[in-house]
């Protein structure tokens, strides 16, 4: 199956040196997965940035219009997170710390033997890890659009339990913020989650490694909360949903039931007094 890790890596090469482009585009599109597109103008390169589908950068530093430098900090300000790669015969220490500084990504000479060998297995690599980073990160956003999606409160802890997420409804749910509980112990942000029935409840969950559901009482806000505890080797997650006005009704159903038979037991005993034969005159 077709990945975006399986697809053919787009590297914009920009040198004022036009010879030196057309060396490098036929070196490196030997290899099938490389496609080079090269340009001579630092600013003409930045608005082709701009338009999208490039993975990787490879820029010289010394330049007559703009230089290496001066393209990279304009580049930063719209994309902080493309590699971009230094492949410059005009090398020193001071040029490597000022470039990493404005956030170039490696750091390669011109002029060896090897040099465009080196030059196309950074570039591979580093186009592998941002590709990887990037579905980590999509896969994490489609994870938490999920969440958010859930009508249920969602909040979830890790072996140390320590609260690592917190949808929208579990803060409505337990009246606090995801900026305030995640990241901090969930005895220490929410601690009535940590006691009694739920403290009991989410320890078995993790101690038996199965889920749980259990209803308990939450103090802090006087709320009945339905819970269902899912463990893993990580920690535990737990989806929550309030019951109060469902509890509310249940103790109003009993009550009444209590009436009701309050009632049959008072009219029993009234029937039987009725029905007993009337004593005779003496």
């Amino acid at each position: 199956m077709f990945s975006q890790q399986d697809a053919p890596i787009t590297v914009l090469h920009v040198d004022d040196d036009e010879a030196f482009l057309d060396l490098s585009k036929a070196t490196l599109e030997v290899h099938e997965e490389l496609v080079v597109e090269t340009e001579t103008d630092a600013e003409a390169a930045l608005e082709r940035l701009r338009d999208g589908g490039i993975d990787c950068v490879v820029s010289d530093y010394q330049m007559d219009e703009m230089d290496g430098l001066a393209f990279l900090t304009a580049l930063r300000e719209f994309d902080s997170d493309l590699p971009v790669v230094f492949f410059t015969g005009h090398g020193s220490e001071r040029v490597a710390a000022e470039a990493i500084h404005a956030g170039v990504t490696d750091y390669l000479q011109k002029g060896t033997d090897k040099a465009f060998l080196f030059l196309r297995n950074r570039v591979q690599t580093l186009v592998a890890n941002d590709r990887a980073a990037r579905a980590a990160q999509e896969a994490e956003a489609r994870v938490r659009q999920l969440y958010e999606r859930i009508s249920d409160g969602f909040l979830a802890v890790d072996a140390d339990w320590t609260v690592t997420y917190l949808n929208s409804p579990a803060e409505t749910l337990f009246d606090c913020t995801a900026d305030d509980v995640v990241g901090r112990p969930l005895g220490e942000t929410l601690p009535a989650l940590t006691e009694r029935a739920f403290g009991a409840g989410l320890r078995a969950a993790v101690d038996d490694g199965e889920s749980r559901t259990f209803e308990a009482h939450y103090p802090p806000l006087d709320r009945w909360i339905s819970v269902v505890a899912y463990p893993a080797d990580d920690g535990v997650s737990l989806f929550a949903r309030d019951i109060t006005e469902y509890k509310r009704a249940e103790t109003k159903v009993e009550e009444m039931r209590n009436r009701v038979d309050t009632a049959e037991s008072q009219f029993r005993t009234l029937r039987e007094k009725v029905s007993r034969p009337a004593a005779p005159f003496r």
